[in-house]
């Protein structure tokens, strides 16, 4: 005779085949939730290499150009003179305290800010810029480089070089808007690297500020034609807002 069906009546004793099927069952589960874990994390966006470099000095002439930038001053090695965006504290830009010395030869006193090539210093009062006793160097207008159809995503220049981690992408969309709306300058990240460059100062094509148009398409994968601009080793994308499409 053939023995009967194990059967589980719920207040004894697991069979053995049954016990065996949901020991299967849940290592079956956990090795699931593993890999799903797994895949979901590489799926993460990168948060770049963006980084604060504490505390620093930069001494140099203040531009506008639209938002405020810091060309330092020209040395041997750099004899164009390294170019810095400028920040304000917290969402607010720091136009009004950089329109006080503008043109003139300032040390900055605030943080520091980097990914990659971008170089930012953050100031929060005037105290925190100050005249310095070195000669005017005679820095030339912006030169045009080109036009050029550029592909990548319009991000806010304080959280993209490390201000938050990650400054990029859908998520980040709310921040970056508040930054912009602020004054804080606004950059675009290409896809693909501009004259050695991955990311370009943001403005209008008549080199004012950027319109509100751009909030709708923060943090999004998008296309712009417009002319770049180079001051020093800064390059300025002088968007024609008018051919910007989503990729």
């Amino acid at each position: 005779m053939s023995s009967p069906p194990e059967f589980f009546t719920g207040y004894g004793e697991v069979p053995p085949a049954l016990s065996r099927f949901l020991v299967k069952v849940i290592v079956g589960l956990l090795a699931s939730s593993f890999v799903l874990a797994l895949m979901l994390g590489l799926g993460v966006q990168d948060r770049g290499d963006g980084r604060y470099s504490g505390e620093i000095r930069a001494t140099g002439v203040l531009f506008n150009l639209p938002y405020p930038v810091l060309r330092l001053l020209p040395t041997a090695a750099d004899p164009q003179g390294h170019t810095m965006l400028v920040a304000g504290g917290g969402k607010i830009g720091a136009g009004d305290i950089a329109d006080k010395a503008k043109g003139r030869v300032v040390e900055l006193r605030g943080f520091g800010l980097k990914r990659g090539t971008l170089d930012m210093i953050v100031v929060d009062e005037e105290s925190q810029v100050q005249p310095a006793a070195a000669p005017l160097p005679l820095f030339g207008a912006p030169v045009l480089i080109g036009r050029y159809l550029i592909a990548g995503e319009i991000c806010d220049g304080k959280c993209y070089p490390g201000g938050m981690r990650p400054g990029t992408g859908l998520a980040h969309k709310a921040c970056a808007n508040l930054c912009i709306i602020g004054r804080q300058p606004a950059i675009f990240a290409a896809q693909s690297p501009i004259e050695g460059q991955s990311f370009l100062l943001l403005a209008n094509k008549d080199g004012a500020l950027p319109p509100p148009v751009l909030y709708d398409h923060t943090a999004l994968p998008v296309e712009i034609e417009g002319e770049v601009m180079r001051a020093g080793d800064l390059l300025i994308f002088h968007a024609d807002w008018s051919t910007l499409r989503k990729q």
